[in-house]
């Protein structure tokens, strides 16, 4: 016979747990909008949800259509409303249970009632309260009685209580009694409470977030196993099971999902099934569903000689081995009762627990001898001896893995410097190049530097020739310049002689006499001199300028005649020339005669002005010597120099 493993197992969701509640309804009902329907892509083929089946709670099961998002989203609210509604349905059952019971605050009052009766003072002077006095010293001692004990049991005597406050009701006004209200009302909550101290109200554990509010119960046959269950036999095996242990916890609803075939849309050897269970126990009342599954598998431990021991009741008192103990257990015992349907049905295989192998065993053994210890004094509950093998043969394995990557890591550093060596070699080879290049271009730039020193020093000494010959011609040029400026010295002392004033006037009269009025070549050059002359005054220094300038020159450059002048004139035109130069050359000698004269009373300075002047006049000494054939030589002047042109014309 083959066999099978089979996947069985249980989740829980507490009360308070809302986002992993709402998060499982999404996975159930495959309740996902356009985008996080996206996100669930992997986890399922929505082309195959229209084939899931949701399960009633008397497993009977509705099958999907085409518009099985239209179907979720009823069944969805359905779900929701149930459990809801069982909320709902659990808080007033333990309102209607706990209505005729104190709640904290009157039990509260209630207990400093009697502390206060305890403490009551009785204190009487007059024999007429003598009967009162009794009765509340007995009250008094009951009190104390319940206030100084351990185990409370709230017991006094109610009659007696009543005549003490029927008393303090029908008091006379005129006595005076002290705090006689506070008694009144202490007397009145005792009389009314006292009998339901003793009776506790049931606790309503809905109330509390941490309990379980339903089981979510997974049953799959794992891939490997290549088997499948028929839906209507694996419902039946559940419904069955579930009538059987769990009978008094509701069936919320329940998942068949054929939507996460990985293995073809026609293989169901995906398909698997989700139970919810609540976690509500109709018969106790309670949210019990982890103690009484607890308890069930000490139950069924027994009942199948299954090894199983525990002395909890409670799910949360058990240690963590005794709790996954007491599942195996519940699994152990789910697999004989699903093989009996597998043989009811002729199925060709049966589920069988993986037998756990000696070392396994003997973990759980050391771990149970040490479970009375505190957890930090087990010294096997987190590594046993077998564990402790495990972790040696993990080191040998993690060696062997070691010196492995370490050849791997010495082959890759081999061929890594293998690599770099190459590397290198380029580098150098290129460097090397690199640095021939170099050295090349540095001497290409020092002949080039070498040939532009050599163009430099044969310019330089072409400049420094040059520059030579330029000194050379400034240093003429300087001379020539100190030569005429020297001249021109010469010149303007020569010419500031008031001599020449006269040998200009005579020039312009003799050009008037010879113009007839009109305008001659003669009389036009002597103007150009005297424009001349004012130029060069207009640019040379003040001691420079030429200062024998004819001031007998009207606004329109027209010459103002003297008298003498004037008469002059008119022995030229009289053709009486010869008298006329006469007296010009009278008026030279007179000069001349001065300046002999006063040659002695000058300066050194002006001795040789005067000298200069001696020597410019060298030629008129020379001519002294022909003075007396005068008349011969102005013949012979007249003749060599002056040329008549025209009747009205002559040019000197």
């Amino acid at each position: 016979m083959q066999t099978s493993t089979v996947l069985y197992k249980n989740r829980r969701y507490k009360i308070k747990e809302t986002n992993k509640v709402t998060n499982l309804f999404k996975h159930l009902y495959r309740h996902y909008n356009d985008r996080t329907l996206k996100d669930r892509k992997d986890d399922f083929n929505s082309e195959l949800t229209e084939n899931n089946l949701f399960i009633n709670s008397d497993f009977t099961f509705i099958k999907n259509k085409s518009d099985w998002q239209q179907t979720v989203d009823s069944d969805l609210n359905d779900c929701k409303d149930k459990i809801y509604n069982l909320l709902n349905k659990v808080d007033n059952y333990y309102v209607n249970k706990n209505a005729d019971k104190l709640t904290v605050e009157e039990k509260k009052k209630t207990r400093k009632a009697i502390n206060y009766l305890s403490k009551m003072d009785l204190t009487e002077k007059d024999n007429e309260f003598s009967e009162l006095y009794l009765l509340v010293s007995d009250l008094k001692d009951q009190a104390l009685k319940i206030v100084n004990s351990k185990e409370k049991d709230y017991v006094l005597d109610v009659n007696k209580l009543k005549a003490v406050h029927d008393y303090y009701l029908n008091v006379d006004k005129t006595t005076k009694i002290k705090s006689l209200n506070a008694k009144k009302n202490n007397l009145s909550t005792l009389i009314n409470n006292i009998d339901k101290m003793n009776e506790k109200r049931i606790f309503n554990e809905s109330k509390q977030e941490n309990a379980i509010l339903f089981e979510e119960r997974l049953f799959k046959i794992p891939k490997h196993n290549n088997k499948t269950l028929e839906p209507s036999h694996l419902f039946e095996i559940m419904k069955s099971w579930h009538n059987t242990h769990f009978k008094d916890f509701e069936v919320i609803k329940g998942f068949y999902h054929r939507d996460e075939r990985s293995s073809g849309t026609d293989n169901p050897i995906d398909d698997h099934l989700h139970l919810l269970v609540s976690g509500f126990n109709k018969a106790t009342k309670k949210y019990d569903l982890p103690d009484y599954t607890f308890n069930l598998s000490k139950r069924l431990a027994a009942e199948n000689n299954i090894k199983f021991t525990c002395k909890s009741d409670r799910w949360n008192k058990a240690d963590r081995e005794e709790q996954v103990r007491s599942g195996e257990v519940l699994q152990e015992v789910f697999y004989k009762f699903a093989n009996e349907y597998l043989k009811k049905h002729n199925y060709d295989y049966r589920f069988k627990i993986n037998e756990k192998n000696e070392e396994e065993l003997l973990k759980r053994e050391m771990i149970k001898k040490f479970s009375h210890l505190p957890k930090n004094q087990r010294p096997f509950s987190m590594a046993s001896y077998i564990e402790e093998q495990k972790n040696i043969e993990i080191q040998n394995l993690k060696k062997e893995h070691e010196i492995a990557l370490i050849n791997e890591k010495n082959k890759y550093t081999n061929k890594l410097e293998k690599d770099k060596k190459s590397i290198l070699e380029k580098e150098r080879e290129k460097l090397k190049a690199e640095k021939e290049d170099e050295r090349k271009t540095i001497e290409r730039q020092l002949n080039f530097e070498k040939s532009v020193k050599a163009l430099y020093s044969k310019d330089n000494e072409r400049l420094i020739k040059s520059n030579k010959e330029l000194q050379e011609q400034n240093k003429i040029l300087l001379e020539e310049n100190t030569n005429l400026k020297h001249i021109t010295k010469n010149i303007v002392k020569l010419v500031n002689n008031p001599f020449f004033k006269d040998i200009f006037r005579m020039f312009a009269t003799y050009a008037e006499a010879k113009s007839f009025g009109a305008k001659t070549t003669l009389m036009t050059e002597y103007m150009n001199i005297i424009k001349g002359i004012k130029k060069i005054n207009e640019v040379v220094k003040e001691e420079d300028k030429i200062t024998i300038i004819d001031q007998n020159i009207n606004d329109n450059n027209e010459i103002i005649f003297t008298d003498d002048e004037k008469e002059s004139i008119q022995l030229i035109k009289n053709n009486n020339e010869e008298s006329f130069f006469k007296k010009y050359l009278n008026k030279v000698k007179t000069y001349l005669n001065i300046i002999v004269d006063d040659s002695s009373d000058s300066t050194k300075d002006e001795n040789i002005e005067k000298n200069e002047i001696k020597n410019t006049n060298d030629d008129f000494q020379k001519n002294q010597t022909k003075e007396f054939n005068i008349d011969d030589e102005l013949k012979k002047i007249d003749k060599k120099t002056m040329k008549k042109k025209s009747k009205n014309d002559y040019e000197i």
